[in-house]
């Protein structure tokens, strides 16, 4: 063979040939049944201790008819399970929910940057529902529509990460039905209008979105492409956007962000010459948090733990309600699961993902799921008040994107079969898991009257109606009184205040009637005894949990000792209150 020198060409004219390294590379394969991953090639996105050769990783393919048809049925079975929640025990609307139907209403009006009654919880959710009530007026159906779609809407970015993250076709198709249909407490959390825990879902389903597209965008091409680049700088602005509106949001937020950057940093820790970027973004999307605690002492971040609780029992609280979230234990009822020893199951599932995640080739970026759901328990204990919501799974809310795609990456996708058929028993298996819980919680609604259901309370309401009361003391039910009526009896709540204005309502000197929560801090007993002693007459009704006090004077809950079990209820610190007639009036205090 002749080996000819570029002076020797037969043809000056003929262009030298490509080096090596910009030669036409083969088109990509996508392979059976989504697979993403094809042809090695050295690129970014490189960690040390990382092979030498990272794959190209496609972009699965958008679902085809007979998926999407699978898809549908999921979708519907999910509607039926909620429209079975709200039109059963379960659609009650507790005194979280009537806090934001009642902020809503008046949101316009008078913005507010949280939730009433604490520094934390934005108010972007409540904007939604302030639009609904709008448009739409107040009631259970418009109070509830906005968390039910941020649910769906959470689903449909978990269905983007899973095409980047998740390697088999059937696991990404799954990762979506699962956030949808399962677990029970997810999806009765979906019906529940509590603020700011919609959006929350959506924030952390955002955030992971982003960062399984930025790995997506760093690791699929061997040189810098200018496109990709363009891609990346625009989703690190985004990721900081909702990670600083995310923390506005929720505290909780932390606990998917931080994990989801260790996670992307360790894959290639030279992309903090960007985090520039991210900060912007965070700065931007936090702005109303930062202005309300410039002007407030930062009281967001001086939050003290709840009583009894410390780190470890925090820490602990959260892996036990993780069975909750896996669906094999009942919300409210420990004893009743589906699996005997439901919690040791949980961990063992767990650690199975974990591992099978994190085995899986680097390029695929399967660990990104298990690096989130084990980062968001390690860190849980950072939520220092998880105790004042008892055996509410709430806490673990926003985990439920990542930990959705860690459990879809376990789905086998045979290559025998189609993809389809191991998401229908997904389907089947979820929904299933799901009826089971929602029996099991509606048993159990009655051992919560805050968040569950308290009987009664409509019976209540028609009762103050009837007896033409424009106002009412209660421990726990201010709220809901006056959202169901709309305002027309007015309702102050001493154990859990959360408008001023109707807490100062109680220094207004006037004939009193209490609606106290049967089991709460033996109120009901100690009312009693002070009427009894001072010769006071009264009527009382026992009405489900609740008991009605009608007093032909004014008693306020401080002068009776009603309050929590941490001491009674203190003077509300207000202006001078104002009488029926207008008239100043001496509270007496």
């Amino acid at each position: 063979m002749t080996i000819t020198s570029p002076t020797d060409r037969l043809d000056p004219t003929e262009p030298e040939p490509a080096p090596p390294d910009a030669r036409a590379r083969p088109k990509p394969r996508r392979g059976n049944d989504g697979d993403v991953l094809d042809s090695s090639f050295a690129g970014l996105g490189r960690a040390a201790g990382y092979p030498g050769e990272r794959r190209r990783r496609e972009v699965a393919p958008p679902p085809s008819l007979v998926e999407v048809a699978v898809l549908g049925l999921a979708f519907v079975v999910g509607v039926i399970q909620r429209w079975n929640l709200l039109a059963g025990p379960l659609g009650y609307v507790d005194l979280d929910e009537a806090t934001a139907g009642i902020a809503a209403r008046g949101f316009f009006g008078s913005p507010s940057v949280f939730f009433p009654g604490q520094p934390y919880g934005g108010t972007p959710e409540t904007a939604l529902v302030a639009v609904i009530h709008e448009l739409f007026g107040s009631g259970t159906l418009q109070l509830k529509v906005v968390p039910i779609v941020c649910h769906l809407v959470a689903c449909l970015l978990v269905w983007g990460a899973a095409r980047r993250v998740v390697p088999t076709r059937a696991g990404q198709l799954a990762a979506p039905v699962l956030l949808w249909l399962g677990p029970a407490a997810g999806v009765w959390q979906s019906t529940k209008e509590r603020g700011f825990y919609g959006a929350a879902l959506v924030a952390a389903a955002l955030i992971v979105w982003l960062v399984a597209r930025l790995d997506h965008h760093l690791a699929r091409s061997g040189r810098p492409d200018p496109r990709h680049e363009a891609l990346a700088r625009r989703e690190l602005y985004s990721l900081g956007l909702a990670m600083g509106v995310g923390w506005w949001i929720s505290p909780l937020l932390v606990l998917v962000a931080l994990p989801a950057l260790a996670w992307l940093l360790f894959r290639d820790a030279g992309r903090l010459d960007h985090w520039s970027k991210v900060a912007i973004g965070a700065v931007v999307g936090a702005v109303p948090w930062l202005a309300w605690n410039l002007t407030h002492a930062f009281m967001s971040l001086r939050q003290p733990a709840s009583l009894g609780s410390d780190a470890a029992g925090r820490f602990g609280d959260g892996v036990a309600k993780a069975a909750v979230l896996l669906g094999l234990e009942t919300p409210w009822d420990p004893d009743r699961t589906l699996v005997p020893m439901a919690r040791f199951v949980t961990v063992a599932i767990l650690l199975v993902a974990v591992v099978v995640a994190i085995s899986r080739h680097p390029s695929t970026g399967a660990s990104f799921p298990a690096a989130v759901v084990v980062g968001y328990l390690v860190l849980y204990p950072l939520a220092n008040n998880t105790g004042t919501v008892g055996a509410d799974p709430r806490y673990l809310y926003p985990m439920l994107p990542a930990l959705a795609l860690l459990l879809a990456g376990l789905v086998p996708s045979p290559r025998s079969i189609p993809s389809v058929v191991p998401v229908l028993v997904v389907t089947a298996l979820a929904a299933a898991s799901t009826s089971w819980g929602l029996a099991g919680l509606d048993d159990a609604r009655s051992t919560d009257v805050r968040f569950l259901e308290a009987p009664g309370t409509g019976r209540v309401i028609d009762l103050l109606e009837e007896r033409g009361v424009g106002f009412a003391i209660t421990d726990l039910a201010g709220t809901q009184i006056t959202y169901e009526t709309n305002g027309r009896v007015k309702a102050s709540s001493f154990a859990v205040p959360r408008f001023e204005d109707l807490e100062c309502l109680m220094l207004v000197e006037q004939p009193t009637t209490y609606v106290l929560d049967n089991g709460l801090a033996n109120n009901v007993a100690n009312l009693e005894w002070y009427l009894a002693t001072n010769d006071i007459e009264y009527e009382k009704q026992r009405i489900g949990a609740w008991t009605v006090v009608f007093i032909d004077r004014w008693v306020p809950p401080w002068q009776a000792g009603l309050g929590m079990m941490l001491g009674t209820t203190p003077v509300p610190d207000c202006p001078q209150p104002t009488g029926p007639g207008g008239q100043s009036e001496t509270a007496g205090r």
